[in-house]
């Protein structure tokens, strides 16, 4: 079924394009009369048909490529280099790490304090507990 429907498209293209004889065309009206389906592809390859004929032809107009570099051109200066987006992204990302590193340090302070981990500011931002007889010990023994 599919290769005899294939074989009328192309039938159809032929007598539609004016590449078909007189027989052919003749036979492919008969089988139009005889066949709803083949009448429905034939009325739409018509139809395609008319619609490509009457549309014009696409065309770049002239001076195409200089139009293009000039809308690149632009476009490259309007956006920027790829330095200044990488950099401005990355200063975000800077600020970001300061801000939590410094609301780690701050809370590692308060809790510091509050649980008398460490002696110093710098041992209770970074969690060090406090050392011990028995800590001592332990890290010389090892």
């Amino acid at each position: 079924m599919r290769g005899k429907m294939n074989e009328h498209r192309e039938s159809i293209i032929r007598v539609l394009t004016g590449e078909a004889d007189e027989l052919e065309r003749e036979r492919l009206l008969s089988r139009l009369e005889g066949d709803a389906n083949l009448r429905a592809e034939f009325d739409r390859m018509q139809a395609v048909g008319q619609t490509l004929s009457g549309a014009e032809e696409p065309t770049f107009g002239p001076f195409f490529a200089a139009r293009v570099m000039h809308r690149l051109n632009r476009e490259r200066a309007s956006s920027g280099s790829m330095y200044e987006s990488l950099r401005w992204v990355f200063a975000r990302v800077a600020v970001a790490g300061l801000v939590a590193s410094v609301g780690l340090g701050v809370y590692n302070t308060v809790i510091a304090s509050n649980a008398e981990i460490g002696n110093s500011a710098i041992e209770s931002a970074l969690g060090v507990p406090a050392e011990n007889l028995e800590t001592v010990y332990l890290l010389a023994s090892e």
